[in-house]
């Protein structure tokens, strides 16, 4: 995993070489800091976060009557 970091962040151009594509390490670095990047690849991943954090997963705070 430390390996993979590594490349991530101190040597891109690596990665760019394997295969990878940019809009692939910007997912990437929106999975490793998601507050960063919360108007674009990092949106999603936050709203998940705020569902589970203000309802669990399996917990409903909707309506009684369903």
């Amino acid at each position: 995993m430390s390996g993979i970091l590594y490349l991530v962040f101190l040597h891109p151009e690596i990665l760019r070489l394997m295969g990878i594509k940019i809009f692939q390490l910007g997912r990437i670095y929106a999975w490793i800091d998601p507050e960063s990047y919360k108007s674009g690849e990092g949106f999603n991943l936050i709203k998940a976060l705020l569902a589970i954090g203000s309802g669990g997963v399996s917990d409903y705070k909707g309506t009684q009557n369903i």
